[in-house]
C-alpha cells in the first residue's frame, strides 16, 4: 500500500475517533456549550477523551495496516 494512503487513512481514523470521542463524552454529561452535532463546547474530560480515543483510532489502524 502506497505511504500517501496509509498517511490519510491514519488521519482519517484520527478524526473520526476524536469526534466520537468528544460526543461519547458529551452523552456522559461531560461537556459544556455543546450542541450535537454541529457544536463542540467546552469540558476537559470530554476533550481528554476526544485525544485519547483519537490516539486510540489512529493505533487500532496502523496495527491493522500492519498486520494486513
Amino acid at each position: 500500500m502506497r505511504a500517501w494512503v496509509i498517511v490519510v487513512l491514519a488521519i482519517a481514523a484520527g478524526v473520526v475517533g476524536a469526534w466520537l470521542g468528544y460526543w461519547a463524552g458529551h452523552a456522559l454529561g461531560w461537556t459544556t456549550n455543546a450542541v450535537w452535532p454541529q457544536q463542540i463546547g467546552g469540558g476537559d474530560r470530554a476533550i481528554l477523551l476526544s485525544i485519547l480515543a483519537s490516539f486510540a483510532s489512529v493505533m487500532a489502524v496502523l496495527g491493522w495496516l500492519v498486520a494486513w
